[in-house]
């Protein structure tokens, strides 16, 4: 497992204790409405957290927990996840809403597309934002992706980006 340091963040993999943060980073309505999912239920929060938790058991790659290097509070997520439809895997992030407007959704997209860049089995990276969330969408192109893809998956103002990690 591996964690990493950006200027003001500490990423590491998700743990038990990070539950209740997570239950609400997820079920938060503000924090998930520029998802295709939307809010979860608490039951789909514990669930997910889990995938990720066992994820790292099986894998060099995951999700980590954003944890602020100054205070030591929960931030978010950030990391790779399998999506079904796709070969390779997705980057997520999703920064909770107290935390929003520091640029700490773009801090921790570059940094964990640089841990993936050394990742030597990693050869490309989908993502996926609402073309009406515009921040989104320019931390994904900022960060070297490119849009190949409107409506993905048939759902309409869903914009897909891809990066090519090694080649």
């Amino acid at each position: 497992m591996s964690d990493i340091y950006t200027e003001r963040l500490y990423l590491r993999p998700f743990q038990q204790s990070d539950e209740a943060c997570f239950i609400d980073l997820k079920t938060h309505p503000e924090n998930m409405a520029q998802t295709k999912i939307g809010a979860l239920d608490i039951g789909q929060a514990i669930d997910l957290l889990e995938t990720y938790i066992a994820q790292w058991r099986h894998s060099s790659i995951g999700m980590w927990a954003l944890i602020d290097q100054q205070t030591e509070q929960f931030v978010g997520e950030c990391g790779f996840a399998g999506r079904p439809g796709f070969s390779g895997v997705t980057l997520r992030y999703t920064v909770d809403r107290q935390w929003w407007g520091r640029g700490l959704a773009p801090e921790s997209v570059t940094a964990v597309l640089d841990h993936g860049r050394q990742h030597p089995d990693l050869a490309e990276v989908s993502a996926l934002a609402m073309i009406s969330n515009s921040r989104s969408c320019r931390i994904l192109e900022q960060a070297g992706m490119t849009h190949v893809e409107d409506d993905f998956d048939g759902v309409t103002g869903f914009r897909r980006y891809v990066l090519s990690l090694n080649g």
